[in-house]
Formats: structure tokens, sequence, C-alpha cells
């Protein structure tokens, strides 16, 4: 069974800890490390095919996800012009309700909305108060002009990069 590639890191953290006092322990020390240099870099590499597998596999999903929104949206916008022909239909002829086999179509009120025709003269009360919300991305942009600004700093953090 082979090791993990979590288990040759860890063998190889312990060999990098190992002392070698002479010449004979150093060059032991040597081989192992490179002959577990060997395996990790294989291991790794298996682990970024696999990786690059998921991530192809990910993709075409995406793909097909993309495929099925534009053809459920082209589905609705149809269904939805077909309702429009039936109500311009019906408001030509009059009719305010049909019964067509085990379907009816017919008008109904909405419900209440409410439209607000000046709302500078809308009393406070119907407002909803906010609290500010702050923009990372203008404190980025003046620390990068050379403004100091308060209570924020910079940071940059890393990421592993395959390529």
């Amino acid at each position: 069974m082979s090791e993990t590639l979590y288990e040759i890191a860890e063998r190889y953290r312990e060999v990098l800890g190992m002392d070698a006092t002479n010449e004979d322990e150093r060059a032991a020390l040597v081989n192992a490390l490179d002959s577990m240099d060997g395996e990790f870099t294989e291991k790794v590499e298996n682990v970024i095919r696999f990786i690059r597998n998921l991530e192809a596999d990910a993709s075409s999903i995406r793909e097909e996800e993309k495929r099925l929104a534009e053809r459920r949206q082209a589905l609705n916008r149809k269904a939805e012009n077909l309702t429009g022909y039936i109500e311009a239909m019906m408001v030509l002829t009059g009719k305010r309700d049909v019964k067509a086999g085990i379907f009816t179509a017919k008008f109904k009120a909405n419900p209440p909305a409410i439209l607000v025709l000046d709302e500078s003269i809308v009393p406070r009360e119907f407002f909803i108060d906010q609290a500010p919300i702050l923009s990372k991305q203008a404190i980025k942009d003046a620390i990068k002009e050379g403004q100091t600004v308060p209570g924020v700093e910079i940071t940059r953090g890393e990421r592993l990069e395959i390529r």
C-alpha cells in the first residue's frame, strides 16, 4: 500500500529533524531526503492530476448548467409570450374568462400595490434607517494614493498556484 502525501511529508519532516554528526550520517540523511523528495514530487503530481480532473468535471457541469439555464429561460419566454397572446385575444374579444377543456383563463384583480408619487413628502416614519456600510475598496484606493486611514492596514497573504 502506498503512502499518502501527508505520510510522506511527515516522514520528510522527521528526517529533517534528525541530527547528523558525522559524514556517514550526513550522507545517509541526504540519500533519505533525495529518495523521499522523489516520492513526494510524484505524489504531488498525482494529486495535481486528480485536481485537474475535478476542475474539468466542474467546468463541464458549469457549461451544462449554463446551457440548461438558457434553455429554461427560452421556455419561460415562450410561455410568457403565449400567455400574452391569450390575454391580448381575450381583451380583443371582450371576454373576461374562458373555460377551455380542463383549463380556465380569467382576469383577476392583483393585490393592492403602493405607487410613490413624490418621495420627498412621505413622512420619515415610513423610511428605513440603515447603518453605514464600510467600503473596503474606497479604503484601499485611499491608501494607494498615500493617505493614512486610521483603524486599518493592508495585509497580503499567499495562496498556492498550480500551473
